[in-house]
């Protein structure tokens, strides 16, 4: 039990010096500026396991983990828990996701509910979908787009995909996909992107990619069981990202990976310590520079230079290994 604390411990270590790395992406020059700063439940964060992270418009950092939701400073955590006791406050202390609206609301999935907080009033309220029978259905919620009708897309209980109307509040289903979402979803784009049409979600986990087509309700299948599988053996995998070249990435048991969603092919790269392959790749973002930064389950951080096409580990003091 102790091992385990502290290996999450170190992990949030990583991720944070990674995560604010990467958010400020102006500070992506030369390896050598590199640097972390280590925060863990000692500095009041609510717990060593996190699953989300976002910056918000005010640049306050949310981190989402399985035991509350925090919010970061630069100096200090406030953490935001279920309370019982406390009306319109939030549901769910396992967080998911965590997203923004142009009202400045941050909108969090926990393994209960869709949440709203309002940073003005300082409350939550919560959107729940439910079932045929009229149950509500406190499962994980998935935020993840907003697009350019005002509608927050999100994904319940890992298997279906709905949308949020924010001005009417309206929930729509969308019935073609049931039973194809996977853990990790992405919109094809960023935040950056968002108040934008969505056409195509890209959806990971342990039965390899589908490529979900919104308007034309067509799902392709890549690294999958599915008798449908347009390429590869069954992979699990953590991350999906395409660059602007239109190459979608994806880390994962297997390492990082590129493919060309046309053709169909494929190229694996893996980073060697010792002479050893790292282990599997949990995370990843690309920078200015045009490099991937890889989370790696047991072996820190990597990066992978898209123009060279090499992997290397990035060390706390500049350079690579």
């Amino acid at each position: 039990m102790i091992k385990s604390t502290f290996k999450k411990l170190r992990w949030f270590a990583v991720i944070v010096g990674f995560s604010l790395q990467l958010i400020g992406l102006n500070t992506f020059g030369q390896i050598d500026k590199l640097f972390f700063q280590h925060y863990t439940t000692e500095d009041g964060l609510s717990q060593g396991s996190i699953y989300a992270i976002y910056q918000d418009s005010k640049k306050f950092i949310w981190f989402g983990t399985w035991d509350g939701l925090n919010r970061f400073d630069g100096r200090s955590f406030k953490v935001f828990k279920p309370n019982f006791n406390q009306k319109n406050w939030i549901k769910g202390s396992r967080v998911a996701a965590i997203i923004e609206d142009k009202d400045e609301n941050i909108w969090v999935g926990t393994y209960e509910a869709l949440n709203k907080y309002n940073p003005g009033k300082n409350t939550f309220e919560q959107v729940y979908c439910v079932d045929d029978s009229g149950k509500i259905i406190r499962d994980r919620y998935y935020p993840f787009f907003i697009d350019h009708r005002n509608e927050l897309w999100f994904t319940y209980q890992n298997t279906k995909l709905a949308s949020l109307n924010l001005k009417t509040n309206k929930v729509t289903n969308y019935s073609f996909v049931q039973g194809q979402m996977q853990h990790f979803v992405s919109p094809n784009g960023g935040r950056k992107q968002f108040y934008q049409p969505l056409k195509l979600i890209h959806t990971v986990g342990r039965d390899g990619l589908r490529l979900i087509d919104i308007p034309s309700k067509k799902i392709q299948y890549f690294f999958s069981s599915h008798e449908k599988n347009l390429a590869g053996t069954k992979l699990l995998f953590w991350v999906s990202h395409f660059d602007q070249q239109g190459l979608l990435w994806l880390a994962g048991q297997n390492g990082l990976m590129s493919l060309d969603t046309q053709s169909h092919q494929f190229v694996t790269y893996k980073g060697y310590q010792n002479g050893h392959p790292a282990e599997a790749f949990t995370a990843m973002a690309q920078d200015r520079a045009d490099r991937l930064w890889c989370g790696a389950d047991g072996h820190g951080l990597w990066v992978f230079d898209m123009k060279t096409k090499s992997v290397y580990r990035a060390l706390q003091k500049g350079g690579r290994e």
